[in-house]
């Protein structure tokens, strides 16, 4: 299942089982929100595509809360226009969570995590 195993994140893959983390990294045109067992290691990945500013990074006990708000944000990312989504061929690890850095995205998003 699309979403559920990561096996740049870990290597063996997401573990819904162990602590998680909530990302949100952006660059000045992009924004995307991820879920990891292993945060240094996937932000350091996410900077080597351009991904450099860490705008929320936030701790659950185990990785199923992770998945619930990934789920929502993957929806979000979905129903929203063309032009907004991010196509493969930009971020070939992640498109499916990354948007145009526009400000209904951000205010999604920081809803969604701090609520």
């Amino acid at each position: 299942i699309q979403g559920t195993r990561c096996g740049t994140c870990s290597p063996g893959g997401f573990k819904s089982d162990l602590p998680a983390w909530v990302y949100v990294v952006a660059s000045e045109s992009l924004l995307k929100l991820g879920i990891t067992n292993n945060p240094g290691r996937r932000l350091l990945k996410h900077r080597d595509q351009g991904l450099t500013e860490v705008l929320h990074l936030v701790e659950f006990g185990d990785g199923t809360e992770a998945q619930s708000l990934e789920r929502v944000w993957k929806q979000f990312v979905k129903e929203q226009h063309e032009s907004m989504r991010v196509p493969q061929s930009l971020l070939p690890d992640g498109y499916t969570e990354a948007l145009r850095r526009v400000a209904v995205a951000e205010d999604f998003v920081s809803f969604l995590v701090l609520q």
